[in-house]
């Protein structure tokens, strides 16, 4: 699990920064990623847990007949997929997992949907009341200048600042949707709330009055332009039921994050001998 968590942050990082960072003719520049590295396994372990521990309070456990049941079902089907044993295990070692890896990461995923049935029912009066009077949602319109493979990160950023330019100079942030310099291949008019999209995007657009446009925003994925558009009511009435999804989807991470946030990582003598950075 601690392998499977740590390959996956470590390509996180090297897409974001560059695939040699953690090689080890840059050993002086690997100091400036260790402890981004470390924090991002440490959080995403503590998230795993805190989720087991409120899964628990809920009944709901990775044991139990029917979280077996659906991870057998979801491991099997993987398995189907390949000609034999040795080629599924390869397919797993590609994506830094075993098979109790895999079966664990199902686990949770299938211990995660049980969860929102319960909170969905639970939270419905909130949800309903959120949606309704539009607590703690914001309307977005933006245009997104994806960092597709191959291309060049600069000039996606120039591409972005000179569409900023423009909207300075008084054309309209819809007048792109359209254009070629938009790859949001949705209607790129979103509601949601806060932790249901990108960070970057969501502290952007929380700090935006309505009508205001932001900066280049830029994000993992490439850079995005927003504004703030004023709730539709008619709009939030009509899609009520997609709405307190995104309510219930929300307030399940909080809940989670809450609970991450007050665990303590502590390693214990075997754990202190492993380097995260070195580990392969």
């Amino acid at each position: 699990e601690l392998r499977y968590i740590t390959l996956t942050c470590k390509a996180a990082l090297e897409e974001k920064y560059g695939d040699d960072i953690f090689a080890p003719y840059t050993s002086i520049a690997i100091g400036e990623y260790a402890d981004e590295l470390e924090d991002m396994v440490e959080e995403q372990i503590c998230q795993n847990y805190a989720s087991l521990n409120i899964f628990k309070e809920n009944k709901i456990k990775t044991s139990d007949r029917q979280t077996k049941r659906e991870v057998n079902e979801y491991v099997n089907a993987v398995a189907a997929t390949f000609e034999d044993e040795e080629e599924y295990l390869a397919y797993l070692e590609e994506c830094f997992m075993t098979d109790a890896v895999l079966r664990f990461n199902t686990a949770l995923e299938s211990c995660f949907y049980r969860y929102y049935e319960v909170v969905s029912e639970k939270w419905d009066k909130q949800a309903y009341d959120a949606v309704m009077n539009g607590e703690g949602f914001v309307r977005t319109m933006s245009i997104f200048i994806r960092n597709d493979e191959g291309e060049s990160v600069e000039k996606n950023r120039t591409d972005a600042m000179k569409v900023r330019a423009e909207i300075d100079g008084g054309k309209p942030l819809a007048s792109f949707i359209g254009s070629k310099y938009n790859q949001d291949t949705g209607m790129c008019d979103y509601y949601f709330m806060e932790g249901y999209f990108d960070e970057a995007y969501e502290d952007a657009a929380f700090e935006l009055e309505v009508g205001e446009i932001s900066p280049v925003v830029e994000t993992a994925d490439g850079f995005y332009i927003i504004q703030r558009m004023e709730l539709d009511g008619g709009y939030m009435a009509d899609n009520l039921e997609s709405l307190k999804s995104i309510y219930f989807e929300c307030k399940m991470y909080e809940t989670i994050n809450d609970l991450a946030d007050e665990l303590d990582f502590e390693l214990n003598e075997y754990g202190k001998s492993i380097d995260l950075v070195t580990m392969e």
